[in-house]
């Protein structure tokens, strides 16, 4: 291998040139690899933050669906519910009404779960009244019942705790779809 002197240097040291242009490829291709390794770990950090993101969203659409799934009554509840509310006919119906309201009250205590023990019966009423066909009749039966549980000169016909009987059963059967 021929020996070449380099002009830019002062000192007059040989250098092969091949050696130079050996040292500047490696020196190159290294600057690349560090460049490579450095957008490989950007990217290794993207996918990760892609992945987490789709994990917090998944988790996110599984805590919706759970808060908007609609709470129902089974069919077994239905009827064992309805069986009781109707067997109120043979009370007067004042006390009717009273017994009636009240197993309404624990029927949608049922569906709610745990926390229908911290709730009145209107709390619970209102958390279902959208899904009433007769909502306001069941408001209308709720403020009676509160009139006959607070008030002593209440008043109340056969017609009314019928009325009361039915629309309460028929509350209920809108909770069972």
């Amino acid at each position: 291998m021929p020996l070449f002197v380099d002009a830019s240097r002062s000192n007059g040291q040989a250098i092969l040139l091949k050696e130079v242009r050996l040292s500047n490829f490696f020196r190159r291709i290294f600057s690349r690899i560090d460049f490579l390794w450095e957008i490989r770990t950007i990217v290794a950090m993207g996918i990760q933050i892609f992945f987490v993101a789709i994990g917090v969203i998944f988790l996110l659409g599984i805590f919706v669906i759970f808060l908007r799934r609609k709470r129902k009554l089974s069919g077994s509840d239905f009827q064992k519910f309805s069986t009781k509310i109707l067997e109120t006919k043979t009370l007067d119906p004042a006390h009717a009404i009273l017994e009636s309201h009240k197993i309404f009250a624990a029927a949608l205590g049922k569906i709610i779960g745990e926390n229908a023990k911290k709730m009145t019966a209107a709390a619970r009423v209102s958390q279902f009244q959208k899904r009433f066909p007769n909502q306001k009749q069941i408001w209308n039966f709720h403020r009676l019942r509160n009139r006959i549980a607070h008030e002593t000169d209440a008043r109340v016909s056969s017609v009314q705790a019928d009325q009361a009987r039915e629309n309460f059963v028929r509350a209920l059967r809108s909770l069972t779809r």
